[in-house]
């Protein structure tokens, strides 16, 4: 059928590394022809340091010695490159900074930049003595930016190239010396046209350095008028959702231009389907030589592997994956949604289109803070033991509240943060952790509020990271730190795990609460404690027990699942925690370390 592709043919299933850095497979996971080896004639060898990583900065490097050139330095940006130029005895740099020192010391010719995200200053390349290259991994000035080979995808492109460049005084604008071209077939995926790009990016160095080894290095001159810049915040439309009135071509090119495979990062977003209130992922998509005349966007055929889909021009057949990467049965997905024939899935309204897009871009610059966050994952013992059951349906309820008597003179922030202080004290004395996390309700941004929240995670991790010999004013200005970067960095997509391979190994980030122990906080509540219907989804943090705090009233309570945990062992921990609290909100107390309180008097 045309279009037909699936992601398991592109790529080998040994992968050591599971980076991707500006669309450059970071290891030789697919075989490449050898590179070319080009040696100096009888002469004055030539100085250079190269900047930036992944194996084909390894495989230039590898040239450049061949051809007989001197490697003063590297300076890797990521840990494969820095690894192996530390085997093979090179020296490396660990900030721009001792580049910059190095190059006032040291004779230096060339600068070689390949797959470097970092800007390098105009100072620096004063310093050499002859000139700087950069790889960029698609054609200039068409294609200036990051992501370059899935936007091209995307744009419906054919024919492509990859530049190597002189550094100019912008990114991605200087002269032109080397442009191999790159064809894109309507079944190319990002993660195929990386490889292709990576062959090129190669066989394009062997005709730098034989042009470096001739003296007669071609230039041209980009045209600023043809110059596109696609910056590294960009995203595609509407968070890479199927807008069913698209051509199938086009929804065609956005799932391919998100494929990246299961074993490398997709730096962009899922390409996925919105199911009334449910978001879910696209394993793959085949155009159909059919086109049926109901309106775009409507359930034509179900079947276990596959929905048959209508679009504005042919239809299209879509299977799904979980965020883990596996396939869902197509039939039980339906049934799921209650969705049947003739049923028509949503449509997102143009204007909400942007809307969307917006926030996705806003957020992106979050992106590396959370990743960070997320693979650092870990959670606290709990204060008690779990109940034994089988029975994986919870059952939520709450404890009475409990109020912190000596609160008066505290604003309703700071009384949130002594209730949150003595719960982690609580924590780290009762199960020996002094760092751990803890499920945290992003409620106060202005993503929730909207009709896309389903996009973004609500509940993020807050790092706890108690030290007993501290004194209390000390551990509270920490807490209060934690919250003020909370806020800073906001949310993040909910489909982040899934696109990077390191965090979908982390089995717990898969659930709708990865975090067993949660935090809320409120402002005011339902004076009928013990209504269970009264708990709305959104108040429950902790996959097993949530901490909420009632700002105003200085009060907190545990909602928790009973099928797991005994209503005695919360009652303790509860009462525990207001007499805790009510130590620590003594403005005599603030003075002292945590391990100086008398938690022995209470907890059990």
């Amino acid at each position: 059928m045309p279009g037909e592709f699936t992601s398991s043919t592109q790529e080998k299933k040994n992968s050591t590394d599971n980076t991707l850095t500006d669309n450059i497979l970071t290891n030789n996971t697919l075989e490449v022809e050898k590179c070319k080896i080009v040696n100096h004639s009888t002469g004055e060898a030539r100085s250079c340091v190269v900047i930036g990583g992944t194996t084909l900065a390894i495989r230039c490097t590898q040239q450049l010695q061949a051809a007989g050139y001197i490697i003063v330095a590297i300076f890797p940006t990521e840990s494969l490159f820095s690894e192996w130029a530390t085997s093979q005895n090179i020296h490396c740099v660990e900030a721009l900074e001792d580049l910059l020192t190095l190059s006032k010391t040291e004779s230096i010719c060339w600068l070689f930049s390949i797959v470097n995200p970092v800007i390098l200053p105009t100072l620096l390349i004063n310093q050499l003595s002859q000139g700087a290259f950069n790889y960029h991994d698609a054609p200039l000035p068409r294609y200036a930016g990051t992501h370059a080979t899935s936007w091209a995808i995307l744009a419906g492109e054919s024919q492509y190239a990859i530049t190597w460049h002189l550094i100019g005084s912008m990114v991605d604008s200087g002269d032109i010396v080397v442009q191999h071209h790159v064809d894109i077939k309507n079944t190319d995926t990002a993660l195929s046209l990386n490889l292709k790009c990576y062959q090129a990016a190669i066989e394009g160095f062997t005709e730098l350095l034989n042009n470096l080894e001739n003296g007669d290095i071609p230039r041209r001159q980009q045209d600023p008028d043809n110059r596109s810049f696609f910056s590294r915040r960009r995203r595609p439309d509407a968070a890479g959702c199927l807008l069913w009135n698209k051509k199938a071509q086009e929804l065609s090119s956005l799932v391919r231009s998100l494929t990246f495979g299961v074993y490398y990062p997709n730096p962009l977003t899922l390409p996925k389907v919105l199911l009334r209130d449910r978001l879910v992922s696209i394993g793959t998509l085949q155009v159909m030589y059919t086109r049926s005349d109901h309106k775009p966007g409507t359930l034509l055929g179900i079947s276990e592997d596959h929905w048959l889909m209508t679009t504005s021009s042919e239809d299209i057949r879509i299977s799904f994956v979980n965020s883990r990467g596996n396939p869902i049965n197509a039939l039980t997905l339906a049934n799921q949604c209650k969705l049947d024939i003739g049923d028509q899935l949503p449509t997102i309204e143009r204007s909400d289109i942007k809307t969307l897009t917006d926030i996705h871009e806003q957020l992106t610059e979050q992106e590396l803070f959370w990743q960070k966050r997320l693979e650092r994952f870990s959670t606290p013992m709990l204060p008690f033991k779990l109940r034994a059951t089988i029975d994986k349906i919870p059952d939520w309820h709450v404890s009475e509240w409990k109020t912190v008597l000596n609160h008066s003179s505290l604003i309703s922030t700071e009384l949130v943060q002594h209730i949150i202080c003595a719960w982690f004290i609580y924590l780290a004395h009762t199960s020996n952790d002094t760092q751990f996390q803890v499920g945290w309700a992003q409620a106060g941004d202005v993503v929730h509020s909207s009709k896309w929240s389903s996009f973004f995670a609500m509940i993020v991790p807050m790092e706890v990271h108690i030290n007993l010999q501290q004194r209390l004013t000390e551990i509270l200005n920490s807490i209060s730190s934690e919250q003020q970067l909370l806020e800073q960095h906001r949310v993040y997509p909910c489909d982040m795990v899934s696109r990077q391979p390191v965090l979908r190994a982390i089995n717990l980030l898969h659930n709708n609460r990865p975090w067993p122990i949660g935090i809320s906080v409120i402002s005011g509540y339902s004076k009928d404690p013990t209504n269970k219907n009264a708990i709305q989804e959104h108040a429950i943090i902790g996959e097993i027990m949530t901490l909420q705090i009632d700002q105003n009233k200085g009060n907190f309570r545990f909602i928790y699942n009973s099928k797991l945990v005994a209503v005695n062992n919360i009652e303790h921990v509860a009462s525990d925690l207001a007499l805790f609290s009510n130590v620590i909100a003594d403005s005599k107390n603030l003075n002292i370390t945590a391990n100086e309180l008398p938690i022995y008097e209470f907890s059990r």
